[in-house]
């Protein structure tokens, strides 16, 4: 049996059979793509799911490409409940295939953040508004025709093409909120 109680705002969900108890508050809401993409940054780097799952788009989910080259058949898309356990659970995913060597990423959520994403200095640095022309990446940014009508992010990284790399981030709005629906790790590869 549970019980649903609401309280200044928050949300109360008491599991009678269990004794565990659930607090969530109401989804932070970002009408700006600059300050969604911050606030995504943000639940990476401190490998907080909860705040993650949080601004994830509730019908299309967030898919994660390894690459410029965004892949809708091989990518992995997550739903806000997988992305609140992405750093607890232990499943090892295909998250799609590395560049340079066309190899199998195989890895758990975390170890995937932590090896694609948080690796780099993305949180030392502030966004941009996406510019397809701008990337010395050896693959394609195709973005802009994956998510037509979205607010693209980057946060990039670098200078010349042996050191650039950049974190693109796709919303689209739901609800008059910009919502993450793309979640791209970019870099020159040889």
């Amino acid at each position: 049996m549970s019980d649903l109680r609401v309280a200044g705002g928050i949300v109360a969900l008491a599991l009678m059979s269990s004794g565990a108890v659930a607090f969530s508050k109401p989804p932070p809401c970002f009408d700006q793509p600059a300050a969604a993409a911050q606030a995504v940054r943000d639940a990476l780097y401190d490998g907080d799911g909860a705040a993650l799952a949080a601004l994830i788009h509730r019908e299309a989910g967030v898919r994660v490409s390894p690459a410029a080259f965004v892949d809708p058949e091989l990518d992995r898309v997550l739903d806000p409940d997988e992305a609140r356990r992405l750093w607890s659970d232990d499943t090892v995913h295909l998250w799609g295939y590395a560049e340079a060597t066309g190899a199998p990423i195989e890895k758990t959520g975390a170890d995937f953040i932590a090896d694609y994403v948080t690796v780099l200095p993305f949180d030392t640095v502030e966004t941009r508004p996406h510019d397809p022309g701008a990337s010395p990446a050896s693959t394609v940014d195709n973005a802009t025709k994956v998510y037509p009508g979205a607010a693209i992010v980057e946060f990039p990284i670098g200078k010349g093409p042996e050191d650039w790399a950049v974190l693109r981030l796709a919303f689209a709005s739901e609800g008059g909120c910009q919502r993450l629906v793309g979640l791209i790790r970019a870099r020159w590869s040889p």
